[in-house]
């Protein structure tokens, strides 16, 4: 599959954004609180969507939830989602036991963030 470089024509995956993080193209989207499944609690995606990512070379997607961030390489998320269609057409859903958490950074402490001392 080929991947797009930062130089090349950008790819699209609908309702989310494109960026290059320490050179992995990542998928981001901010969730409100009923785009989360709650039987299981979990994210899912349109199957479309996912087909998007993987046509883009999307390696990494992120939801920001709150003040958290999920996250899970495509791969985790192709090899253990399962199937879902409650109406809104075929999906694929992750429980957040797959997902890594973290707290979510705001502008002020990216800021003050203390850099490493040896680069």
């Amino acid at each position: 599959m080929k991947k797009y470089q930062k130089s090349e024509k950008k790819a699209s995956v609908p309702h989310h954004k494109l960026l290059w993080r320490n050179g992995e193209l990542v998928a981001l989207r901010y969730a409100k609180p009923e785009h989360m499944l709650r039987k299981p609690p979990a994210w899912s995606y349109h199957v479309k969507v996912v087909e998007a990512m993987k046509k883009a070379g999307v390696d990494l997607l992120e939801v920001v939830f709150g003040d958290k961030v999920f996250t899970c390489s495509l791969q985790r998320f192709l090899r253990y989602a399962a199937k879902l269609d409650r109406g809104c057409g075929e999906q694929l859903f992750l429980p957040l036991s797959y997902w890594d958490t973290r707290k979510k950074q705001n502008a002020e402490e990216k800021r003050h963030a203390q850099l490493p001392l040896f680069a």
